[in-house]
């Protein structure tokens, strides 16, 4: 089941990561100092870019702010695969 959900996200990874290299590039900023920023190699730089990786949430913020971007920048128009709920959720 789990292989199968990953399956059905990586394209939204891969999007993600188009996008934090581009925004990255357009600062003129290395994955080394990306990677430094957030407290993390360059290696888990790469494998965000390349859609290996998914960003955590805790990472979003910082993220964001070292890229100067919103959360909406790096999600925003990416279709997603998934269902849509048939019953609305609420949250206490």
């Amino acid at each position: 089941m789990a292989g199968r959900r990953r399956e059905g996200l990586q394209h939204i990874d891969a999007e993600v990561g188009r996008r934090i290299r581009k925004a990255r590039l357009d600062r003129g900023m290395s994955q080394g100092e990306l990677g430094q920023y957030l407290n993390v190699s360059f290696q888990q730089i790469q494998k965000y870019e390349n859609g290996f990786n998914s960003v955590s949430l805790c990472r979003l913020p910082g993220l964001c702010k070292a890229l100067e971007l919103s959360a909406g920048d790096l999600v925003d128009d990416i279709d997603s695969p998934s269902k849509p709920l048939k019953r609305k959720v609420k949250i206490r």
